[in-house]
């Protein structure tokens, strides 16, 4: 049973997302989104929900010891793997770090650590170019443990799924969900004439995502090999040119209106691979040297397509990598090592190849996931969680620092869903907002494109503007 208010306010959570912001498609000139210069958005998202306990580490005498005793049995399989510890002596300690409260402040004396196999990340954050964000999660309002255990907060939907929360991480729904605010921040762009090829505002190089989906930025999908490469299928296909094209290089006419609109796609796709192929062959390949990993592979594909940024008619992009394998309720000593290092080189990588295109401060990675894990073991693996920690690197962000807080490491404190599974204090929409803000997304228009932060506008906006 619930009353009018709380009807209305589980309306706007995630609902009506595509309507709201299509009625306010037309009156974002009047807003005045900045398009000036060229901006990209990189969102490198890890499927599977990544264990950002193990990534985020303390470090102080206290927590450290907090830490090593809650995650007993799992740090005695990483010194048994061969890897790279969990131990104190053996981490990489984050020297300025400090975490904050949620509304800001000095900190309270705990400090953090990265693991060894992440050097060339933690280099980035000595030097101020990297951020690391705390406990950030879908929220439909704020949530403690006590609102949480006796249901008087509302939850974001289906909570603990992989599927639905990467949709609403991406989208602000779950499954199902048509456009995420990565395209719909493209959308904005795209209605302020900042592109000249509307087709590669938002891109994606992990197949359909729905973050990279927006009402008129579609998503264009980015292989590894470079542009998807489409051959035209020849003779009496329907799907050839020579078929789906007249004399006058207009569509042909067909009885089907599915057939008709197959046709208009292929042909724009295949428009759009050639345009694309043509100019990465002028284009030089990347100075840097990206890991041999499929994350850094992509990676090296979007730096080649913002390298040709100019040649595309480009002033603003939005990007999304996703890699998987991070669903570890098992071997996670064997298995993680690994991954953060592929992690920390691929984006200290991309971030280098910015750097020497001279356009590092134009260029932002920010990661994702579906959800963090539990603080508590399942004997050499953790479990579904809620909210993670999350980096912001790029030569525009305020690095070297927290913003947002990390919750000590225990169990039973506010923050607690059970198992040391956190509940986020800052949710992914003001995460998105101040990512937007960077982009050159009015106030307003952020507002639009991020319609769920209606429900918690009392909760700080300016909480973690990450920028220098």
């Amino acid at each position: 049973m619930i009353n009018r208010r709380q009807f209305l306010k589980l309306s706007g959570a995630g609902l009506g997302v595509a309507t709201g912001f299509a009625s306010n498609l037309a009156s974002f000139n009047a807003y005045g989104a900045d398009s000036t210069g060229y901006k990209a958005l990189v969102c490198v998202f890890f499927r599977g929900g990544k264990d950002t306990h193990d990534m985020v580490i303390p470090y102080d005498l206290s927590s450290s010891a907090s830490f090593e005793s809650i995650r007993a049995a799992l740090i005695d399989e990483y010194a048994a793997s061969g890897y790279t510890s969990r131990r104190r002596d053996s981490l990489l300690p984050l020297e300025s770090s400090s975490a904050m409260s949620s509304a800001g402040g000095t900190g309270d004396g705990r400090t953090f650590a990265l693991p060894q196999e992440m050097q060339a990340l933690h280099s980035l954050y000595q030097n101020q170019k990297l951020a690391i964000v705390g406990n950030v999660g879908p929220l439909v309002e704020p949530t403690n443990s006590a609102s949480y255990a006796n249901g008087s907060s509302y939850i974001p939907p289906r909570l603990f799924s992989h599927n639905d929360q990467q949709s609403v991480w991406m989208a602000s729904s779950p499954e199902g969900a048509t456009s995420g605010w990565g395209g719909r921040f493209g959308d904005v762009m795209q209605a302020a004439s900042a592109n000249q090829n509307a087709s590669f505002t938002s891109v994606t190089t992990a197949g359909t995502m729905v973050f990279a989906n927006g009402l008129t930025a579609g998503g264009f999908h980015l292989s590894g090999s470079g542009g998807g490469v489409i051959q035209e299928i020849g003779g009496s296909s329907p799907f050839s040119l020579a078929y789906t094209n007249n004399a006058s290089g207009d569509p042909l006419h067909h009885r089907s209106l599915i057939a008709q609109d197959l046709v208009n796609v292929t042909g724009s796709a295949v428009e759009n691979n050639a345009l694309l192929r043509s100019i990465f062959s002028s284009t030089p390949d990347p100075v840097t040297v990206f890991p041999s990993s499929k994350l850094g592979d992509q990676l090296s594909w979007v730096a080649k397509m913002v390298a040709s940024r100019d040649a595309l008619g480009m002033r603003r992009q939005v990007f999304i990598v996703a890699d998987n394998g991070y669903d570890h309720h098992s071997l996670q000593p064997e298995l993680m090592p690994v991954r953060r290092a592929e992690i920390s080189e691929a984006m200290a990588a991309f971030y280098n190849e910015m750097a020497a295109l001279g356009i590092e401060d134009d260029v932002t990675q920010f990661t994702a996931s579906d959800f963090g894990r539990s603080l508590v073991p399942n004997s050499n693996g953790s479990d579904h969680g809620w909210g993670s920690h999350h980096m912001v690197l790029g030569g525009a962000v305020n690095g070297g620092r927290f913003y947002g807080n990390v919750p000590e490491a225990a169990v039973g404190h506010n923050q607690d869903a059970g198992r040391g599974r956190l509940i986020p204090e800052l949710s992914v929409d003001q995460y998105a907002f101040s990512l937007a803000r960077w982009f050159g997304l009015s106030h307003s228009e952020a507002l639009d494109v991020l319609p769920s932060i209606q429900n918690i506008d009392h909760m700080s906006l300016s909480g973690m503007l990450p920028w220098s």
